[in-house]
């Protein structure tokens, strides 16, 4: 998932270009800079190759699996571009501000956050509106797969994970212990766990064969918006506005990453704490 900034374009840049200072960068085979409205469409930033849309607010971006397609999040819909081509393929349009969005593993289906407490789920294909799933009771700020892609995840201002079957569009469960507004959701590799990222500062780590929490990850000084797994799941990133930190999910403790941040010229910059050399082996897993 890229950061949400309430921006109004979507510009492509090369990978891991410098962008202008503000603005957030992702990466795949190429990256995106969320600027707003800092600069206009004649005046890109350096490096820029496309800027994307027509000036609708953009709340989140997500590249498909398997094709390259891209999905922007704004006001009015979902709006679908190919990568390549820098061309709009389908606008999926709804009633409200979508603020997340994720594709299903296959890159078939598309689910929306939205501003009003639904979610949203669509055929990509076709552009289907599939199903309008209701059950949280405000304003959805974050949806995730599972690996498999039977299961959908969605976390939001009331505080809550809701986990619906994607088949029947049913509701399976309800991840309840966070105080404040969900705005990160990701399943682990192998579809066990899940991680829940929160504006009360916490990362809660769920199990999902029995929804128990087997976790709370409580050292950031700010909200969370944002949780990423290793690909072995044996490591979790969490970051906050000011940090981001490393956890190993079989012992809970951190390993050490103390803060990261991207410079200017688009490199990593990285403060550690002090580390023993098993713990940074881990880092990579």
């Amino acid at each position: 998932m890229v950061g949400r900034l309430g921006d109004r374009t979507v510009r492509a840049t090369p990978r891991w270009a410098g962008g202008a200072p503000g603005c957030r960068v992702a990466s795949w085979s190429v990256a995106l800079v969320l600027c707003g409205l800092v600069m206009s469409a004649s005046a890109l930033p350096d490096g820029t190759v496309a800027q994307l849309g027509g000036g609708e607010q953009t709340e989140a971006v997500a590249f498909s699996p398997n094709v390259p397609r891209l999905a922007v999040a704004t006001a009015t819909g979902v709006e679908l571009w190919d990568v390549d081509t820098r061309v709009l393929e389908d606008t999926l349009q709804t009633d409200e501000l979508i603020t997340s969005v994720a594709f299903s593993p296959d890159g078939t289906l598309l689910a929306g956050g939205g501003i009003t407490s639904t979610v949203w789920l669509w055929d990509v294909g076709t552009g289907t509106h599939l199903a309008t799933l209701s059950g949280h009771p405000t304003r959805v700020e974050s949806v995730a797969f599972s690996p498999d892609g039977r299961t959908l995840a969605s976390g939001g201002w009331g505080g809550m994970v809701k986990l619906w079957d994607v088949a029947t569009r049913a509701e399976i469960g309800s991840l309840v212990g966070h105080s404040w507004a969900i705005e990160a959701v990701e399943f682990s590799p192998d579809g066990v766990l899940l991680t829940s990222g929160s504006w009360d500062g916490t990362v809660r780590l769920w199990d999902l064969d029995d929804q128990t929490e087997v976790a709370s990850f409580a050292d950031h000084s700010s909200l969370v918006p944002a949780t990423r797994f290793s690909p072995s799941g044996a490591t979790v990133a969490t970051g906050s506005w000011e940090e981001v930190k490393l956890w190993d999910t079989e012992t809970f403790e951190e390993i050490g990453l103390s803060q990261v941040t991207l410079t200017t010229s688009g490199r990593w910059r990285s403060r550690q704490t002090a580390m023993s050399s098993s713990q940074a082996g881990r880092i990579g897993r």
